[in-house]
């Protein structure tokens, strides 16, 4: 029965796509439609967390809009412009945002997953397109295909593919296809790896994987917490300082709602040289910043459960350290929902202009990717 209905939704979405004359005014800002959902999931946008009223079937999600599911969310989007007919499950505990690039080169969707497991169903794409998926360690790009992303509590990486071809690549330029019949996995603090696996097997190979990442996390869980954690302590006032600069342009990036108000497109390029150097040192960080931060609310959970529990350095406990980041949480995701909508704005700016720098344009951020240089000895690698 709940198959049924969910194909009977998703056939009227597609129709009520098709069928412009009743699609909303706003249609040029909607990149996507909720067209199944179930349990807790919340959706941040602007600055703010929707009502869990208007999160439902039918609701249109925007450019930059964090989503985020619960240990019961599931819920299906249906892509609309550049990604027309693909559609995206995302699985419980997950936590992501997209964008969608229209300016110079290919027509691109990109999906920034920061947590949690995605599959996606990507429609076969013309010369003019190009889809695009990030997590902390691996950047996958597609041309049409079916795959499926999984994200690991202690941050490792798998990609399975049940039809068509997705690229890997990381920050070091490594490189591997996920094909049917072959997954690709990146575990922390190792390279690129390849493994056979059936399709039909694949199901039972990523239930698998995820059981024995969760307990090579369990037995070193200190080692983990207390990695992220530094880096997080480290990473946190840089992220805090781009946020005061980009705060700081907001009025100017404000202006870009009511462009056509603004005459001719010199006051644009005027516009966009005043806050750019704002974005890029957001942008520097952002990648860095959003991934530690969605990997330790994560891992607070197990912490609670009496894993990883000791010291995060000299001065501070794991207790405290989480007691702190827990009291936080709010305010830190209204924090990046600010920024992504400052980022939503510029990149209207950048359409606009006809081009520029955009926060997707380097999937690890121009300061690359996870700092795990200083990490503890051991980091990524099973204690036993």
């Amino acid at each position: 029965m709940k198959t049924d209905k969910k194909l009977y939704i998703r056939n009227i979405a597609v129709l009520l796509l098709m069928m412009g004359a009743l699609v909303p005014a706003f249609a040029t800002e909607v990149s996507g439609e909720i067209v199944y959902i179930e349990g807790n999931v919340e959706v941040y946008r602007d600055g703010s967390k929707l009502d869990w009223r208007a999160v439902d079937i039918g609701t249109y999600l925007q450019q930059y809009d964090m989503v985020e599911t619960g240990e019961d969310g599931l819920v299906e989007i249906l892509l609309s412009q550049s990604g027309g007919g693909s559609t995206v499950t995302i699985e419980p505990e997950t936590s992501f945002y997209f964008e969608v690039d229209a300016v110079e080169g290919p027509q691109k969707t990109s999906f920034a997953v920061m947590a949690g497991s995605m599959s996606f169903r990507v429609k076969k794409l013309s010369g003019n397109e190009a889809f695009q998926v990030r997590t902390e360690s691996v950047a996958m790009g597609v041309r049409g295909t079916e795959f499926r992303v999984s994200i690991a509590p202690e941050g490792s990486v798998l990609c399975t593919t049940n039809e068509g071809l997705v690229e890997c690549t990381t920050e070091e330029k490594e490189l591997a296809v996920a094909k049917p019949g072959q997954v690709v996995e990146k575990v922390t603090k190792q390279k690129l790896s390849t493994s056979q696996v059936a399709v039909e097997q694949l199901d039972n190979y990523q239930t698998s994987w995820m059981q024995e990442r969760e307990e090579v996390f369990k037995r070193g869980a200190h080692t983990f917490i207390k990695g992220y954690g530094q880096q997080y302590l480290k990473v946190r006032p840089r992220f805090m300082q781009a946020y005061s600069a980009l705060k700081r342009v907001e009025p100017k990036l404000r202006q870009v709602e009511r462009a056509g108000e603004m005459g001719n497109t010199g006051q644009l390029f005027r516009l966009k040289s005043e806050v750019s150097p704002a974005v890029v040192k957001m942008r520097s960080i952002l990648p860095m910043f959003e991934h530690l931060f969605f990997r330790l609310q994560r891992l607070s959970d197990y912490h609670a459960l009496g894993y990883g529990q000791g010291m995060i350095s000299r001065n501070v406990s794991t207790a405290e350290f989480f007691s702190n980041f827990v009291e936080m949480e709010p305010q830190m995701k209204h924090r990046l929902s600010e920024t992504y909508y400052l980022l939503r704005l510029f990149q209207q700016l950048h359409e606009l202009t006809g081009g520029g720098p955009s926060i997707m344009d380097s999937p690890f951020g121009d300061e690359g990717g996870m700092p795990q240089g200083n990490l503890p000895e051991g980091f990524g690698s099973s204690p036993f």
